[in-house]
Formats: C-alpha cells, structure tokens, sequence
C-alpha cells in the first residue's frame, strides 16, 4: 500500500518539476523552489485515491491532483508571508530566501498556475468546487488572524480550521470522486471525510509543534505562542489555568524558549491536554472513516482506510 502512494507521490513530483519555466528567472527559481520535493503531497495523494476508490483512472486525477498541490503551496507561501514565518519543511521560506516581494509574486502565479490547471478539465463542476475552497482557505486564514486578538472557545477554533486546513482536504476527496464518477451524495459524504481528516491533522500539527522538535517539524515552534495563534491545546490551557499559560508565554517571550517549551509540555502532559489532543485526533479520525461506511458506491478494497491511518499515525 506505502508503494501506492509513493507512486502518487513521485508522478506528481515529477509534473511538477514542469511548472517552473517562465522567461523572469528569478520567478522560474522561486516556483520551483516552492514546489520542490519534501512535501507531503497529501492532498493529491487523497484526490487520486478518491478517484481510484470509484474505480476511475488514476491517471484522468493527476492533473487535478497537481492543481490542489499547487493551490495548497500557494496558501503557505502567503501564510508564511502573514505570520513572518522563516522556515518551512526544515528550509527558509520564500519571502525569507529572496523577499516579500518575491513571495507575494510567487504565491500569485502558483494561484494562477493551479487555476489555469483545473480549467482544462472543462467541468463547471469540478471548477465551482476547486473556486469555493480557495474563497474558504481564504476566510479561514482570515479568521486565524483575527483570532490572534481574541479569546475564542473550541468551536470556533474547530470552525475556523474546518475552512482553512479542512476544506483543501475535503475539496480532494471531493474532486477525486467525481472525476472518479461518484454521484452527488458519494462526492458530498467525501467531502465531509475529508473534512474530518483535515480538521485531525491540524490538531496533530498543532500538537506536533510542542510534543516534535523542530528538526521534525521543520517550522520555527514559538511561532504559535509568540504570535498568539490559536491553537487546540492553548485554547484548552487557558481554559485549565490562565495564569499558568500567561507565566509560560511570558518566559518564551522573553527569549527563554527551551525553558518555556519544558514547562508548557509538563502543564499538557500533568493538565491531561495532551491526552485530551490525542483523543480528538482519534475521534474525528473515525468520524471520517464512518463517513466512507456510508457511501454505497465506493469501490471495496480501496486505499482511504490506509490514509486515514496514514494521518493518525504520522510524527511529521
């Protein structure tokens, strides 16, 4: 199954090594730079499996696959031009290599590019769905940013990454079913699944940037206290003790990470926040495996399962 998608991976890869050929070299370099391996590729992955699941060619989702890879990368490279992010998958982000500028220029043709990608499928409906998520991306990180002033509960964290990690995720599994030839209820019950799935690694990044390190992670970790970005587990540690969380950002932000990260993950671990982490992550894993439960038309012995499992356990 790991052979599967490593397959995926690598035709996709490989499509996108094409992108980056403009007559300004310095945008050809910044494309490429900001497509190259090291990626995940998740949401490609899980838009041709979808498609594959309703027994459709892999080969017909590719360049769908390629256009959500590329939309994706357009997002954070914007999104780390917001939160003044410099590392990303263990490297320097766009803006922080060349200059805002850059990255702005960048994340701009990548949007084109993807745009201009899906366009070729010449289906209103595959066009309509890949346009909504993009307005949704957007107001999600709109939302993360006012987010930033505000104190929130955990519905309106859990809607608000519902729009900007779990729409890219849903719309995948929802393009991939119907290029795949789902009807209407498969591709919406997909979309949910890949809600569900989206929502559950957002958590797990979100618990991966205080229980990882950041070789692993490959993103600065104070970037989330220091900023204030709401997060599943801060959320819950202000709701434990307040004043313990205000202690904690108070020594990170004063320059003493190593010392702050150490207290905040004993506060998790003694609060029982940690676990409280795990446990979503699992549960919403399995709302979206119910989800699939319920579509009459899927393909028995397809790979969803697999990808699901694939995000419940991954470190990185």
């Amino acid at each position: 199954m790991q052979n599967d998608f490593n397959q995926i991976k690598l035709r996709v890869d490989a499509e996108l090594e094409k992108i980056s050929r403009f007559e300004s070299k310095s945008l050809s370099q910044s494309v490429k730079y900001s497509l190259s391996k090291g990626g995940k590729r998740l949401r490609p992955l899980l838009l041709v499996e979808a498609c594959n699941a309703f027994s459709g060619s892999k080969e017909d989702a590719i360049p769908a696959s390629v256009a959500i890879e590329i939309l994706h990368n357009f997002t954070l490279v914007h999104d780390d031009i917001m939160d003044g992010d410099l590392i990303r998958h263990g490297r320097e982000t766009v803006h922080s290599k060349w200059d805002i500028g850059t990255g702005v220029l960048t994340g701009d043709a990548l949007l084109a590019i993807a745009l201009n990608i899906i366009q070729s499928y010449n289906n209103l409906e595959i066009i309509k769905l890949f346009n909504k998520s993009l307005i949704d991306v957007c107001d999600g990180q709109s939302l993360d940013k006012e987010f930033e002033n505000l104190d929130i509960s955990i519905d309106q964290y859990m809607h608000m990454i519902k729009l900007k990690t779990g729409c890219l995720l849903g719309v995948s599994a929802q393009i991939g079913s119907v290029i795949g030839g789902g009807n209407t209820n498969d591709s919406k019950l997909m979309y949910e699944y890949g809600q569900y799935i989206g929502k559950a690694f957002q958590i797990q990044d979100d618990y991966l940037e205080v229980f990882s390190n950041e070789k692993k992670m490959g993103k600065t970790l104070k970037s989330d206290i220091v900023l204030n970005k709401k997060t599943f587990l801060m959320i819950n540690g202000y709701l434990k003790n307040s004043q313990k969380m205000n202690e904690i950002k108070e020594i990170i932000i004063r320059g003493e990470f190593k010392l702050g990260q150490k207290k905040l993950v004993d506060f998790y671990i003694d609060s029982g926040i940690k676990d409280l982490a795990n446990q979503k992550i699992k549960d919403l894993i399995s709302k979206a495996n119910k989800k699939l439960d319920m579509i009459e038309n899927i393909r028995p012995g397809n790979n969803l399962i697999y990808f699901s499992n694939l995000i419940l356990n991954r470190d990185k």
